[in-house]
C-alpha cells in the first residue's frame, strides 16, 4: 500500500507542476525590450566653426534600417587625433514598419577645447573628413614648453626644425565676393518624365554662375525638400568659373510605388551658406517624376474610401497656425496679381488637408494616394464636402533648411503644375493643413486642397 500510495503521490505532484507551467501568468511576462542598434554613417562633412570656438560643428549623414527607427545621440570617441563616431537608433518592440533604409542628417557639436593644433581626422567605417585645429583654439589651455620664439622676418629662411604648414579643410569664402547661381536648362529629364517602379535615372542641370566667387569641388549641390529618390543628401560641385555655365549631374531611382514625385535641390559653399537661384537667390532646381503603377490601374480611379485616416498611435506631431495663415496670405496675394479672386479658407477642406498631412507624416511617403487609397476628392468628400471641382499640391522638407511656410510657396510657384492651381480661376475656397512629425524621412508635411461646390 505503502509503495501504491507513493507512486499516486508522486503522478498527482508531477500533474500539478505541469499543470502550473501551463497556466503561467502571462501578466507576470516583462515587456520586450525596444530595438536598439547602430545606424550607418555614410558622409561626414566638417562644417565652419567660429574662431576660437571650444566646439567643432560636424555633419553626419546615414541610413536608419527601417520607417519607424529614430535617431537617439551621436557618440565621438578619441584616440590621439583620430575621432571615431558612432550614431544610434531606438525602435519600439512589436511595431509593424516598412524595412526599407530611411536617410538622415544630424549636426552635432565635438569638443575640442584644449586639444593640441593640427590635423585631427573624424571617421565612421568608411566615411571620414578632417579639420585643422589652429593655435587659436589650442591655447585656451596653455602648455608649459618655454617661451614663445619670436617671429622671424618674411626674408628668412625658415627654421629646419618647424612644422610645415597645414592648409584648413574648409576653404572660406571671403566677404568680397558674392555666391548667385541660374538655372538654364534641363539637360536630362524635364519635368513629367515616366518611368517605370526602381528605374535608375541621371537628372542634369545647366547652370550659370552669375556670382562673384569660384564655385568649386568644395561647393556641394544639397537635397533641401521633397522625396530624395535614393539619391546622396550633399555632392561635390564641378569647377564653375564667374560668367561660365556647366552642366551638374546627379544619380537618382524612381520609388518602388506609382504616382508623382519631386525633388529640390539648392547649393552649399564651404562655409555652409546656402543659396539657390533666379534673381532672389533662394529658388530651388528641381526634378519631377511620373512613376508608374506596374500597368495595373491601382491609384487612378477614385473611390468612396473615406479620408478619415487615424494617426498612428506611436506617432506624434506638431502643427503652425501661423504657417497656414501665412500660405494663404501668399496665395492670395499672387491671385491678386494675375486678376484671380481670393479663395476663401473653408473648415471641411482645412480638416481634408490636414488629416492627408497627418497621413503622410505618420505612414512616412509623400503622394496624393493616401494610406487607405484615398484621393484628394474623396477626402474632401468625407468631410461633407460636396466639390464640383477639386485639385491638390502637396510639399515636405525640413523646415530647419527652408521648408516653412514661405519655401513651401515659393516651390509651388515655381512648378508650373502646381502654380496653375494656386492661380486657377475655377475654385473658390481653400484648405491648408501642416504637421511636423520628428524622426520622418521629411520633417515638415504640407497639403493645399483647392475646391468649388
Amino acid at each position: 500500500m505503502n509503495k501504491i500510495a507513493y507512486f499516486f503521490g508522486s503522478m498527482l505532484l508531477f500533474i500539478l507542476a505541469a499543470c502550473s507551467n501551463r497556466t503561467a501568468d502571462p501578466s507576470n511576462t516583462p515587456p520586450p525590450e525596444p530595438q536598439v542598434g547602430l545606424a550607418e554613417i555614410v558622409a561626414i562633412e566638417v562644417l565652419p566653426t567660429a574662431q576660437g570656438a571650444a566646439q567643432q560643428r560636424i555633419l553626419i549623414q546615414g541610413n536608419l534600417p527601417s520607417s519607424c527607427t529614430i535617431l537617439d545621440e551621436v557618440a565621438a570617441e578619441r584616440n590621439d587625433r583620430i575621432f571615431s563616431l558612432t550614431a544610434s537608433y531606438s525602435q519600439a518592440s512589436g511595431v509593424d514598419c516598412i524595412n526599407t533604409p530611411v536617410k538622415f542628417d544630424k549636426v552635432f557639436e565635438l569638443g575640442i577645447e584644449g586639444l593640441d593644433s593640427g590635423i585631427y581626422t573624424v571617421q565612421s567605417g568608411n566615411a571620414s573628413a578632417t579639420f585643422n585645429l589652429s593655435a587659436s583654439i589650442a591655447e585656451l589651455e596653455p602648455k608649459a614648453e618655454g617661451p614663445a620664439l619670436e617671429p622671424q622676418p618674411t626674408e628668412s629662411p625658415a627654421s629646419p626644425t618647424a612644422e610645415p604648414p597645414t592648409a584648413p579643410a574648409v576653404v572660406p569664402v571671403t566677404s568680397d565676393c558674392v555666391n548667385k547661381a541660374a538655372f538654364y536648362a534641363d539637360v536630362t529629364i524635364p519635368d513629367g518624365t515616366a518611368f517605370t517602379q526602381d528605374e535608375k535615372f541621371t537628372k542634369i542641370w545647366r547652370i550659370r554662375n552669375e556670382g562673384t566667387c569660384t564655385i568649386n569641388p568644395d561647393y556641394s549641390l544639397v537635397f533641401a525638400a521633397g522625396d530624395p529618390l535614393d539619391g546622396p543628401l550633399s555632392s561635390p560641385m564641378p569647377a564653375i568659373a564667374p560668367g561660365q555655365t556647366a552642366d551638374i549631374s546627379i544619380d537618382l531611382a524612381a520609388p518602388n510605388q506609382g504616382g508623382k514625385y519631386g525633388a529640390n535641390y539648392e547649393f552649399r559653399d564651404p562655409n555652409g551658406n546656402r543659396f539657390g537661384v533666379n534673381s532672389n537667390g533662394i529658388d530651388y532646381i528641381w526634378v519631377e517624376i511620373v512613376v508608374n503603377w506596374g500597368g495595373s490601374q491601382a491609384g487612378t480611379t477614385e473611390t468612396t474610401t473615406s479620408a478619415v485616416v487615424p494617426a498612428p498611435s506611436n506617432c506624434s506631431f506638431s502643427e503652425n497656425s501661423g504657417y497656414l495663415d501665412t500660405i494663404l496670405n501668399l496665395v492670395n496675394a499672387a491671385r491678386s496679381a494675375e486678376g484671380a479672386a481670393p479663395l476663401a479658407a473653408n473648415s471641411a477642406l482645412m480638416a481634408a488637408a490636414k488629416v492627408h498631412s497627418i497621413d503622410m507624416g505618420c505612414n512616412n511617403f509623400l503622394d496624393h494616394t493616401g494610406s487607405d487609397g484615398s484621393k484628394a476628392r474623396t477626402r474632401v468628400i468625407a468631410q461633407g464636402y460636396n466639390p464640383s471641382y477639386a485639385a491638390e499640391n502637396i510639399y515636405a522638407g525640413a523646415t530647419e533648411y527652408g521648408a516653412d511656410a514661405q519655401g513651401a510657396f515659393n516651390w509651388w510657384m515655381n512648378s508650373p503644375v502646381h502654380r496653375k492651381n494656386i492661380l486657377n480661376p475655377r475654385p473658390t475656397e481653400v484648405g491648408v493643413g501642416f504637421v511636423n512629425v520628428p524622426g520622418s524621412s521629411f520633417g515638415g508635411y504640407y497639403t493645399m486642397v483647392f475646391a468649388a461646390q
